[in-house]
């Protein structure tokens, strides 16, 4: 009888493995559709442009092979669109995109009269690059809430105003670049919280001695002029 009990339970066994992996090839088939209609969508948004012309509707995974889409393990990680002379403004669905990690939109033409906010639903996201772009307004005090971001360059846009001290929460970072046009404000000491910063680039000799009095242990590469803080 225990014989027959086992003999029985073994096709059970090999049902419950099989729905199983059916059912996860599902759901990653419709993360994939869902990840390709996004990024579709953001090539909608922004009228067309030439240089996304092959980010054409395939098969639910090719988007991972377009040279501008990072993928890790299956699930969109990285959009790279680096000089690509694209305008409008950075729509908050990109967000639906969970597993974003890194953002580079830099030398574009990107607009906006204030920081785009709708990226802190990218609660993943470690790298945001919006160099060269049209964006104004002033950095936000509760940019912090981008808790993971471990690179952050704002440079040469048209933000202005103070650095706020809520930046100073953003432990992660190791490179800052807010070498931008219109910076007057003044650079609060909080940012000698970022202990694990590597490189600052600020681009304005009035702030270098705040920075230099809040930096007391680490080390801090300054690029753009020859002082190396310690």
């Amino acid at each position: 009888m225990t014989k027959k009990r086992s003999t029985s339970l073994v096709p059970c066994s090999l049902y419950s493995i099989f729905f199983v992996l059916l059912l996860f090839r599902h759901v990653k088939s419709q993360l994939n559709d869902h990840e390709q209609a996004v990024i579709l969508n953001l090539k909608q948004q922004w009228q067309n442009p030439q240089p996304l012309s092959h980010w054409t509707p395939s098969n639910s995974s090719s988007h991972c092979s377009w040279p501008e889409i990072t993928c890790t393990d299956g699930s969109v990680s990285g959009i790279s669109l680096q000089n690509m002379n694209i305008n409008g403004t950075i729509p908050s669905f990109i967000c639906d995109l969970k597993n974003l990690t890194a953002i580079d939109f830099s030398w574009n033409y990107f607009t906006s009269q204030e920081f785009p906010k709708a990226l802190y639903n990218c609660s993943k996201l470690e790298v945001l690059d919006l160099c060269q772009n049209h964006l104004a307004g002033t950095v936000p005090d509760d940019i912090h809430r981008m808790a993971r971001l471990r690179q952050l360059n704002l440079g040469a846009s048209y933000f202005s105003g103070n650095i706020p001290g809520s930046i100073g929460q953003l432990t992660e970072l190791r490179e800052l670049q807010l070498f931008t046009r219109p910076f007057n404000g003044t650079l609060r000491p909080e940012i000698g919280n970022l202990s694990n910063l590597e490189v600052l680039e600020l681009g304005c000799k009035k702030w270098k001695n705040r920075v230099a009095e809040s930096k007391t242990e680490t080390s801090v590469e300054i690029v753009g002029n020859a002082l190396n803080f310690h």
